[in-house]
């Protein structure tokens, strides 16, 4: 893959499929009290739009808030996440291995100019 992509190095894939392995996905999945979604702008940020529940994960629409980060780098949002106290408190450490994945998928899109969505 690197070949394709130069500003990518070959550790980095490397990394990459190491940070995949450690998310077993053979753990049954335990909801938070939490979702997000994690996309590219036009104007080369990255968004990330975490929907938060106040009491519990199956809760109806007014007991949810939304709270958005944008930035340049994935670097950043992981900074302003870590900064916010309900969404740290509210992640477990699967799901936060899993953002930190996704953001690295964003950035590297921002690197070759494409539109990134997570699905």
């Amino acid at each position: 893959m690197f070949h394709f992509y130069p500003h990518i190095s070959q550790s980095f894939i490397q990394k990459s499929n190491h940070f995949d392995s450690l998310m077993n996905t053979s753990l049954p999945v335990i909801e938070d009290q939490l979702y997000c979604i994690i996309s590219t702008r036009l104007n080369g940020q990255i968004m990330i739009d975490f929907h938060v529940s106040k009491d519990n994960p199956i809760s109806d629409q007014k007991n949810k808030y939304r709270v958005l980060f944008t930035s340049y780098t994935s670097h950043r949002v992981s900074d302003l996440i870590q900064r916010h106290d309900t969404i740290c408190s509210k992640l477990s450490i699967n799901h936060s291995l899993y953002i930190g994945m996704e953001l690295v998928k964003a950035e590297v899109c921002l690197i070759m100019q494409q539109q990134y969505c997570q699905n």
